[in-house]
């Protein structure tokens, strides 16, 4: 029985012949995998710069990844948005480095690699921090190295250690593929970093969770404003009138690029504003200017659904009633609200033509957070 070396595919279906040779086709496209045989000096003078120091419960759990990860190959830090869990990875990938040791942050999405990757070399200001993405994976080597998970086919048992973040965002989760890549970049270690896991995700490792914030603030708990589209958008009108006022930022995230272009085009005159979504062409220079804080009123699809942290954000989600807005994405975007010691809360509203279980199960679920 065939079985492909890269994804550990074994369905027939999936396996074609060229040249009387079995080949996979669930990964084919992936074939061009570089050998890591390069010769790399691993710098073990690791020097940390962090901006402040870690809270009790990230520093237990911190001292929770040291003390299992020898005896644990799987660890789920099961954290709240907000939480503070590239802090709490600290320790963990400095005791790594320590010992020669390499490091490979792995992370579903590119834009959200670049972000990442700008924070762990601004504290790991002595090592050589590398960022490996679709079209940019020239420089393969690094003592960290932050990567997306369709990346990780390059790196065959590379990894000491594997950080896995977001594990239940797309297009990582469900796909088997991609969650083989990843274990076969591991030499065995990997700590997986979510704020809402799946039930195999908590059966499946040793879990340690953390469902309070760094600054100790509760979850922002949404409000509902249940209504026909009309009064959707006169509402969306008075509430960004209302937070300019008083200098704050605004995301309005929509269930589609469709939605978005059309309530882009109804507020535009109104209000200076863009529209961020993954399919436009110059979505990296937008990026760049979202992220420079030149909008103060964003409208974007569930691509900033994570990773992204605004002081004094307000978030308003357009139609959340539709089915691309599940319990795990309105728990993740209400999350992106309140996450400084400045402004450690703030606004999040579901706009909706009608109430769904989703919305109800998410708010539900981030009341049980704040409670506990």
């Amino acid at each position: 029985m065939f079985k492909c070396p890269r994804c550990g595919n074994t369905q027939k279906e999936y396996i074609g012949l060229k040249n009387n040779e079995p080949y996979c086709r669930k990964c084919i496209k992936f074939s061009n995998n570089k050998n890591l045989n390069i010769p790399y000096v691993k710098n073990k003078d690791v020097v940390i710069n962090m901006k402040y120091d870690l809270s009790i419960s990230q520093d237990q759990i911190s001292n929770e990844l040291l003390n299992n990860i020898e005896k644990e190959n799987n660890i789920l830090v099961y954290a709240v948005c907000g939480a503070g869990k590239t802090e709490i990875i600290v320790k963990v990938i400095e005791r790594t480095l320590k010992k020669g040791g390499q490091v490979g942050i792995i992370i579903p999405r590119r834009d959200l690699v670049v972000e990442l990757g700008k924070r762990i070399q601004d504290i790991f200001v002595n090592n050589k921090v590398t960022l490996v993405y679709g079209g940019h994976h020239d420089d393969l080597t690094g003592d960290i190295i932050v990567l997306t998970s369709h990346q990780a086919f390059r790196y065959n048992k590379y990894f000491d250690l594997v950080i896995l973040d977001e594990i239940d965002a797309f297009p990582y989760v469900n796909n088997d593929v991609l969650k083989s890549f990843v274990l076969n970049s591991s030499k065995g270690k990997i700590i997986s970093l979510s704020a809402t896991p799946s039930e195999l995700d908590l059966n499946n490792n040793k879990v340690f969770t953390l469902f309070k914030r760094y600054h100790n603030n509760p979850l922002p708990v949404p409000k509902l404003f249940i209504s026909f589209d009309l009064l959707l958008l006169l509402f969306i009108s008075k509430k960004v009138k209302s937070y300019l006022k008083d200098n704050k930022y605004v995301f309005i995230y929509v269930p589609s690029i469709k939605e978005g272009k059309n309530l882009y085009k109804k507020i535009k005159k109104l209000f200076s504003c863009v529209f961020v979504f993954s399919s436009m062409e110059n979505k990296e220079e937008v990026m760049k200017d979202v992220r420079a804080k030149k909008y103060n009123v964003i409208i974007t699809t569930t691509i900033l659904e994570r990773g992204v942290t605004f002081n004094n954000l307000q978030v308003l989600v357009y139609k959340s009633n539709e089915f691309i807005f599940n319990k795990e994405t309105l728990i993740q975007i209400a999350g992106r609200v309140g996450r400084t010691i400045d402004c450690p809360d703030g606004d999040v509203y579901f706009l909706a033509n009608s109430i769904t279980k989703e919305m109800k199960e998410a708010i539900k679920e981030i009341k049980k957070y704040n409670d506990m």
